[in-house]
């Protein structure tokens, strides 16, 4: 919906990219996104139950809000658990990768300062 300029979006209504350890919902991205010219990409991830993102680094920093689930984010120094609440800031170049350590969905929102996703 747009109103003025301003534009929702319904969650719920942007279609999954399926990847092999869950689905990502492309809010923001100049490329792939609902909204393509924000200057930033957004995403929701969803993690299956069980499974882990590889590690893996990324040219530019990289946000994440955990929403629901918990979680264990791989870094340099060992696992760190995280759930609900929580905001996981990794600076370019940290080799990281989230893996899913409860029942249910991990779901985050994850930001990169960049008109796309960084590949990694």
């Amino acid at each position: 919906m747009v109103e003025k300029g301003i534009r929702i979006i319904d969650v719920k209504d942007v279609s999954p990219t399926e990847v092999p350890w869950g689905a990502l919902r492309i809010l923001f991205d100049r490329e792939k996104g609902v909204v393509r010219d924000a200057g930033l990409h957004i995403h929701i991830t969803e993690v299956k139950p069980g499974v882990r993102h590889e590690p893996h680094t990324h040219d530019r920093d990289e946000i994440i809000f955990v929403l629901e689930g918990r979680g264990s984010e791989h870094s340099p120094s060992g696992p760190i658990e995280v759930g609900p609440g929580q905001v996981i800031y990794i600076p370019a170049g940290v080799e990281h990768g989230t893996g899913n350590m409860g029942d249910g969905i991990l779901k985050l929102i994850v930001i990169f300062p960049s008109e796309t996703m960084p590949r990694g």
